[in-house]
């Protein structure tokens, strides 16, 4: 098989902004996969950093990376590709008022969803309901946190971690609460017993094993034989799909305790 060869330049030298002037992935079929990763890292090397902007110049970027930067809330500008990233747990007002005039210029027309969509992973918008969501660690590392993949022996799934978008299987256990839009506060059980990071819920389906199976494919992280274990073996027992983005990982894990005095504090509803 081929090898995808991607590679970038960032520049720091500006105060709270990343600039990324120079980007390529070599072509093959995983171009687009490792494109939206390089974008994706990007914007979670910025969270890091505390970085509030982060713009991909045109001048080296290929004409392929236009689609991807525009479906990752990129917003195209006569020079550059630029977005936002906002880590406060704030209200839209406060927010607006940590962005240049340009941005609040744009994001006047948008919803409260899409506005907290463009900034990911601000949370201005109380009215979306955030739901804690357990999650076994092998699962967390394929879907989420590349870092312990890298240093797992087996290295999770490479394929889902790449994504911006993915999709989660669970039993339909609390199914009737569970509804997008929302966001998902992702625990890790097992011996970590943590909240790792934040999603955007975008889509909540309930049906049976091999129906989820069918739609949801390309973003398989289960194989079939682990669906039908969910199932209880039983093909006509309904399990829950959770399709999700806009993933970040937290700069450090937080306890459930803490999490639910940082809610309160904030007085942001819980769904927790």
């Amino acid at each position: 098989s081929s090898v995808v060869v991607a590679i970038r330049v960032l520049d720091t030298s500006k105060q709270n902004t990343l600039e990324i002037p120079f980007a390529r992935v070599s072509g093959s079929a995983e171009t687009g996969l490792m494109s939206s990763f390089l974008i994706a890292d990007s914007l979670s090397y910025a969270v890091r950093e505390h970085r509030t902007t982060v713009n991909f110049l045109k001048d080296g970027l290929p004409a392929l990376l236009g689609p991807i930067l525009r479906r990752m809330d990129f917003i195209e500008c006569p020079e550059l590709w630029t977005k936002l990233n906002l880590c406060q747990c704030t209200d839209r007002i406060t927010a607006e008022e940590l962005i240049s005039r340009e941005f609040c210029h744009l994001a006047e027309a948008l919803s409260d969803l899409d506005f907290d969509r463009l900034c990911a992973p601000l949370a201005s918008n109380q009215s979306i309901p955030t739901f804690l969501v357990p999650i076994k660690p092998s699962f967390a590392m394929g879907l989420m946190d590349n870092e312990q993949a890298a240093n797992d022996l087996f290295g999770g799934d490479s394929a889902a971690f790449l994504r911006w978008e993915n999709v989660y299987y669970r039993t339909k256990t609390r199914h009737k609460m569970l509804v997008a839009p929302a966001r998902i506060i992702w625990y890790v059980s097992g011996d970590q017993k943590a909240i790792i990071g934040i999603s955007h819920l975008d889509e909540v389906k309930i049906a049976p094993p091999k129906e989820l199976f069918r739609e949801y494919q390309k973003f398989v992280v289960l194989e079939w034989r682990d669906l039908y274990k969910m199932c209880g073996n039983d093909v006509t027992k309904e399990i829950m799909a959770l399709k999700f983005s806009r993933t970040f990982l937290f700069r450090n894990a937080v306890t459930l305790k803490s999490m639910r005095q940082i809610f309160r504090e904030e007085s942001h509803p819980e769904s927790l």
